[in-house]
């Protein structure tokens, strides 16, 4: 898919929604040529007229691969499910906005209470083709046939794998094809094959749909999104820029409320003993300021915050557990947002390291690749050379320090994963903040945050007249993978 066409009349280099669009952020990771996968959770782009059947192709042999993949882990042991229903094809998403839903037609789910052979027997063929073809090359070479689809897809992932020692040879065979899978399948994101449909210019978790089977008619999946994407008037503008299918990472790390709440002058009962079972996904958000021309300049806030889901973590498809920005349904006047050094002291007792050691790391080298990758040609940063009356409205646009704010998930590995980038206007996110006690959190680092963001543009604005970075920033580098 073209960057160039796929931007549309609102967007093109110097613009903050080359990275604030959903798809656009996808295409301009793409550059890095297969490296992004090691970044982000890969996508893939639904865009009336805009090489939208090349996409859904792509997306639908990824989805059948990798479903495949979910069926050799279950049934060799890599994965145990949960007790739990194999769930509906959808559930309803807040943002709807009284639309009316589109009638989607869903494939056939699970059907088997425990393993099938011959449904495991398929998912080894697929899987055996798949690592012996170039992800590029899928299309062309990767034939995935009805009878071994129906077979993959009437497996249950959910249910407890039954086996018996005369099936450990099959057993060995499945982990030996799991440990050859390159990393463009992204393995540790995968348990069932569930994936988010985003649109591309929703906020606030608004007409996420969350999928573990294919549409009989995948292009259906736009009228979805032009139905519940922004609401309102808006919507319109979903169908003409379209959604993203972004896959789930399915084994989040999780965080405890007790934990977050602990603080060191409280009668706590944590001293000394391990964390109750963790129970809530989780998003870390960091703000970041940069320059969007050549040679673009980064600034990483030392500070940020984590948001938690609405509801405990299921491997149902319950928007309340998955979606950690939800702003509706009940649980909304409690606290959901918590200071980055509260996530320090969990991921400590968790003794799984500190959180400048294991994550804050990882968060640098995202935002430093990603902004690496918008200087890759087709160029999305504004031209150094380029004058007012060459560049018309855009000129400000792409010389002003624009303000962002990043948004990872962390796995149970705690590998971070950037899921968007948010484009924050003036003002930044107050009205935004739950009302009362609740939101008092967001309020107060907010507050800090404009400080802070003052000074540093004072700074960079008079760099002769001796003002000083605030400590609370530090400059980051365009780099490669």
């Amino acid at each position: 898919m073209s960057l160039e066409k796929a931007r549309g009349h609102d967007a093109g280099p110097g613009c903050v929604s080359e990275i604030h669009l959903k798809h656009l952020l996808a295409l301009n990771l793409r550059k890095l040529g297969g490296a992004e996968l090691s970044l982000a959770p890969r996508s893939y782009i639904l865009q009336t007229g805009n090489c939208m059947e090349e996409e859904i192709e792509a997306f639908i042999l990824d989805f059948k691969v990798s479903r495949a993949l979910a069926v050799l882990q279950h049934f060799s042991g890599l994965t145990v499910a949960e007790p739990c229903p194999s769930p509906a094809a959808s559930c309803t998403p807040e943002g709807l906005w009284g639309r009316e839903l589109p009638d989607i037609e869903w494939e056939p789910g699970p059907v088997h209470a425990s393993f099938s052979l011959e449904a495991v027997t398929a998912a080894l063929v697929v899987v055996g083709q798949a690592i012996r073809v170039p992800v590029d090359r899928w299309r062309v070479h990767l034939v995935i046939a009805d009878e071994e689809w129906a077979l993959i897809r009437s497996y249950d992932t959910r249910s407890p794998a039954s086996r018996t020692q005369c099936q450990d040879d099959i057993r060995h065979e499945c982990r030996a094809l799991i440990d050859r899978c390159p990393i463009e399948l992204q393995l540790p994101l995968l348990r069932h094959n569930v994936w988010a449909l985003k649109p591309s210019c929703g906020q606030f978790g608004r007409g996420i749909l969350l999928m573990d089977r294919l549409p009989a008619r995948p292009v259906e999946l736009l009228d979805w999104v032009a139905c519940v994407g922004r609401g309102g008037q808006k919507a319109g503008k979903d169908l003409t820029q379209g959604c993203v299918l972004q896959k789930l990472i399915e084994c989040p790390h999780l965080l405890d409320r007790q934990v977050l709440d602990f603080r060191e002058n409280d009668s706590a009962q944590l001293h000394g003993s391990m964390p109750p079972a963790p129970t809530l996904k989780y998003n870390l958000r960091t703000i970041v300021l940069a320059t969007l021309r050549l040679p673009c300049r980064i600034w990483l806030y030392r500070h940020g915050f984590v948001s938690v889901a609405l509801r405990a973590y299921t491997e149902e498809l319950n928007p309340l557990s998955h979606i950690t920005n939800l702003r509706q349904g009940n649980g909304n006047d409690s606290q959901r947002r918590w200071p980055l050094d509260d996530l320090d002291r969990h991921l400590q007792k968790e003794q799984a390291g500190s959180l400048n050691e294991v994550i804050l790391p990882q968060v640098r080298r995202i935002v430093s690749c990603l902004f690496h990758a918008l200087a890759l040609p087709p160029c999305s940063l504004l031209p150094l050379e380029e004058t007012p009356e060459v560049t018309g409205n855009r000129s400000a646009t792409g010389r002003k320090v624009r303000r962002f704010g990043f948004d990872f998930l962390i796995d149970d590995r705690l590998s971070a994963w950037l899921l968007e980038v948010n484009f924050l206007k003036n003002g930044y996110a107050l009205g935004h903040a739950q009302a009362g006690p609740a939101g008092d959190t967001k309020r107060a680092f907010v507050d800090q945050f404009m400080a802070d963001e003052t000074l540093l543009r004072s700074a960079v604005a008079s760099p002769t007249e001796g003002a000083c970075v605030p400590s609370s920033f530090e400059e980051l580098t365009p780099r490669p993978p």
